[in-house]
């Protein structure tokens, strides 16, 4: 999977600003928090992941189960649709893309094993970069 995030517009549609992974072509790749899948699914792809210490697909089910925790509690603003999770505005697509990349951070400090506090997530989450070399 390609390692950067980015916003992208689908110009037919309102709420048509969305979150993916970029492509080397800088097209858009898979997205997240789409309503094709039960969440069920994604709970059992992190866990075997995990088990078996395939961080690609752990990261993957983990951030899709986070944009659907995100699309839940932002539910004013973001829509879930079919294949990911769509805003009106790009403010609000680069919002929660700055929330997608502080939880690539958790998820990596997760899979390697040390677990990070929770006000270090929810710092992250709102923007709050930590200083170079600290650790939770």
């Amino acid at each position: 999977m390609t390692e950067k995030l980015g916003v992208f517009q689908e110009h037919t549609r309102p709420f048509s600003y969305y979150v993916a992974w970029v492509l080397e072509d800088g097209d858009a790749g898979g997205s997240f928090g789409g309503t094709a899948n039960p969440d069920t699914s994604f709970q059992i792809t992190k866990e075997e992941a995990f088990k078996s210490r395939n961080y690609n697909d752990f990261e993957d089910a983990c951030l899709e189960l986070y944009a659907r925790r995100y699309a839940a509690d932002n539910s004013v603003i973001a829509v879930r649709k079919h294949f990911g999770v769509h805003f009106e505005s790009q403010s609000q697509a680069k919002k929660f893309l700055a929330a997608m990349n502080a939880a690539r951070k958790a998820i990596r400090v997760e899979f390697d094993g040390v677990e990070w506090p929770e006000w270090t997530k929810a710092a992250l989450a709102a923007g709050w970069k930590a200083p170079k070399g600290w650790k939770p």
